[in-house]
């Protein structure tokens, strides 16, 4: 220990010797009044970089604004509403989630920025210029899906009544049935609006029959009699449909063909001498020329109804008597005792149609 002290007494006072020695601290004289305080000197302004705003100076004599420490709010003013850590400050969208008056983008889009420029497809349209003429075609209107079928199979029948105005018809208006109950058919083939049809109608009618006959000045009552009218037409012809893709298809025709007519009286003729049975029928056979005029009503796709009316007109041909064992014919332009226009029926006839365009 000894040793340690020997060795560094001798460097501690080598290093105390070599230190300067400070001068004792003199107190300054009081000014006295007569003394002239010494001049001010007044400091160069700095020079401010060009660009930037000189700071502002405060006049001397001023106390200059006190400055507000970072994170403080200056005094007069409120300071803002602090949020909680972890929360969305109001007026924010949470991070992750879409305004309410945007659209989430779909899966697989990439999201549009919010200062970003929808692009805008513009269709070009062609101007006709003056003068000129438009050759575009307008695209045709669509009907309904459930459009009448106006090509196929054309089949038809109907109900209805029928009559004549001609001599022979007269028992029928006298006191049978007045009218005749007519009914028909039609087959064809439509092709738009026309139709190539085979058309078979006719009708049965009761006739009011005589009370008494004459025969070689000898008077004989009828007993038990009966008289009946029929009427048939066959005939190929066309019919002409006026409309195409409507709810309505009125058509007119035409047809061609055979036409007879047939009156049949069976009684028993009772005189005072003797009593007879008679049964004649009296036929026309004679070709005919038909006229249709009518109107569907679509019923569904297929199905149509509808009334239509039909004239017959026969021409030539000749008439011909069957009875108590005897037949005879004769050519209508061969008769002298009457006329044969005015005597055998020309039937007209009203029916309600029903069809099918298959």
């Amino acid at each position: 220990m000894s040793l340690v002290v020997a060795v560094l007494a001798p460097a501690f006072a080598l290093v105390c010797a070599s230190a300067p020695s400070t001068p004792p601290t003199q107190r300054p004289a009081a000014l006295s009044p007569s003394a002239t305080p010494p001049a001010s000197v007044e400091t160069a302004p700095s020079e401010v970089p060009p660009g930037e705003t000189p700071p502002a100076q405060t006049p001397s004599g001023e106390t200059p604004p006190a400055q507000t420490p970072p994170g403080e709010t200056p005094p007069g003013e409120t300071p803002p509403a602090q949020t909680p850590p972890g929360e969305t400050p109001p007026g924010e969208t949470p991070p992750g989630e879409t305004p309410p008056d945007e659209t989430p983008p779909t899966a697989g889009e990439a999201p549009i920025a919010a200062d970003a420029t929808p692009e805008v497809e513009v269709e070009s349209v062609p101007v006709a210029s003056p003068g000129r003429r438009d050759t575009r075609e307008e695209p045709e209107p669509q009907g309904p899906t459930t459009l009448p079928k106006r090509k196929g199979v054309l089949v038809q029948g109907g109900l209805g009544v029928g009559g004549c105005g001609q001599d022979e018809c007269e028992a029928i208006q006298r006191g049978g049935s007045k009218v005749a109950g007519w009914f028909g058919g039609m087959v064809g083939y439509r092709f738009g609006r026309v139709a190539p049809v085979l058309v078979i109608q006719g009708g049965t009618a009761r006739g009011a029959t005589p009370t008494s006959l004459t025969i070689d000045e000898e008077k004989f009552a009828f007993r038990n009699a009966s008289m009946n009218h029929s009427f048939l037409q066959i005939g190929g012809g066309v019919l002409l449909h006026l409309l195409q893709s409507s709810i309505f298809d009125p058509y007119i025709g035409m047809s061609l063909g055979y036409f007879s007519s047939t009156t049949r009286l069976s009684a028993e003729l009772v005189s005072d001498t003797q009593r007879l049975q008679t049964d004649v029928r009296s036929r026309t056979h004679r070709g005919s020329l038909g006229i249709l005029l009518g109107i569907n009503f679509r019923i569904g796709r297929r199905f149509y109804l509808g009334p239509r009316f039909d004239a017959v007109v026969p021409f030539a041909g000749q008439w011909c008597i069957d009875g108590d064992g005897s037949h005879e014919c004769v050519k209508l332009r061969d008769i002298e005792d009457f006329d044969p226009g005015q005597f055998f029926p020309r039937p007209w006839a009203l029916t309600a149609q029903f069809g099918a365009v298959l």
